[in-house]
């Protein structure tokens, strides 16, 4: 038995082998997602100042980007064999790590955009494909299938990309901090390679009931497409808009050092919600919560609601994406990865045109207020929709 098993069995009650196999999927998370991906959110005031990237290339870039996650999408949702998934992830865990370097190595904005085309790609190894190996490994061990766990890697990894923005970026270069991310990100790449194991088909799981599980499906990809435009303005554009805050100058980073605080735990709290009320609940209720994170810092420019309103979108944003996820790995249990590839195919799609649809109207209005403003609508045309499925549905049980 080495340390690392000793120390899981002294702190949790949870099996050393679960434990490695959710401490795999946390890294994957971290180094795919949080630093591949999300550190461009903080990393991106400081290339605005540093370098000639203007506001429009800033959003296109993260076009780029979102391209690069819808490709990873559409790959995954048409896979099925497990040995070339497995195969995928690794490549996807090591093109993270080689597009996060690139982007300290070099100030051609074409560059710039390949790498982040990549790091989209590279964060399906983390999103989708560990959060499918993850779930697969807990439903046939006898463990209940939540992915609370395993999403603690979203919030870490925004603790870790602000922290590292907020302690260094007066002493280091924007093209030393994304040198900084790449060498935590070879830390990473250890566990997240080596102890998250292929999944294995499930026995006794059927795609039984394949007209209402269809219908689902597709009430649940424009939801979940209302709330990928949201969740792109959030992640991307938020803490820009916070700037024009006078008392939050400069204090960005610490703001998303804050969303990944609350971010860390929220996936647990969704988690014991959704035993209370059920999943579809409580996907209601993040998005509900997510219209209000939205709106406070554009009805309220005071400090604490600009600071309320980023630390509630950390919050429901990660409780969308672990029930979302969760919610179709339960329904679809023979090939998760491939229902969440179908998902996360709208949630891309929707993430290549908010940041389009931003670079235009920064042009024209010189802020991010009407892109907060129409995110809110669509998250209110989701909740529309999740209401609807739902009476649905109960209209079923009935009959």
């Amino acid at each position: 038995m080495n340390i690392f098993e000793l120390f899981m069995r002294k702190i949790s009650p949870i099996p050393s082998e679960a434990a490695k196999v959710i401490m795999a999927g946390i890294s994957a998370l971290i180094l795919s997602v949080g630093l591949s991906r999300f550190a461009y959110t903080p990393m991106l005031p400081l290339m605005l100042a540093e370098t000639e990237l203007s506001k429009a290339q800033g959003s296109f870039l993260a076009t780029f980007n979102y391209l690069g996650y819808l490709t990873g999408a559409l790959t995954v949702a048409w896979l099925s064999n497990n040995n070339i998934k497995l195969l995928l992830y690794r490549a996807a865990l090591l093109l993270s790590v080689l597009s996060t370097l690139g982007m300290g190595l070099t100030t051609d904005f074409s560059c710039w955009a390949i790498l982040r085309f990549a790091g989209g790609f590279a964060s399906i190894a983390g999103l989708l494909l560990a959060s499918a190996f993850v779930l697969n490994f807990l439903t046939r061990s006898g463990f209940r299938p939540q992915l609370g766990g395993h999403f603690i890697g979203m919030g870490a990894g925004i603790v870790l990309s602000g922290l590292v923005c907020a302690l260094y970026a007066k002493n280091l270069s924007w093209e030393q901090l994304w040198l900084l991310f790449a060498a935590m990100s070879l830390l990473l790449l250890f566990p997240a390679w080596c102890w998250l194991p292929a999944p294995q088909q499930l026995s006794g799981t059927t795609n039984s009931r394949t007209a209402k599980r269809s219908n689902w499906l597709k009430m649940m990809l424009l939801v979940y497409f209302c709330a990928g435009f949201a969740f792109a303005t959030g992640t991307t554009f938020i803490l820009l808009e916070l700037e024009h805050i006078a008392a939050l100058q400069n204090q960005t980073a610490w703001i998303w050092v804050g969303v990944g605080l609350v971010t860390t735990p929220a996936p647990f709290i969704w988690d014991a919600l959704a035993r209370r009320f059920g999943l579809e609940n409580a996907l209601l209720q993040a998005l509900v919560l997510q219209i209000i994170a939205m709106l406070l810092p554009l009805y309220n420019q005071s400090a604490l609601s600009g600071v309320l309103g980023a630390l509630l979108f950390g919050i429901t944003f990660i409780g969308i994406v672990s029930l979302m996820l969760t919610l179709a790995g339960r329904r679809y249990q023979y090939n998760a990865a491939a229902a969440m590839g179908k998902l996360t195919l709208s949630y891309g799609l929707a993430q290549i045109i908010a940041p389009w649809v931003a670079g235009f109207t920064v042009q024209y209005s010189g802020n991010f207020q009407l892109m907060l403003q129409l995110s809110a609508l669509l998250l209110g045309i989701a909740v529309v929709l999740m209401w609807q499925l739902q009476q649905r549905q109960q209209q079923q049980e009935q009959h």
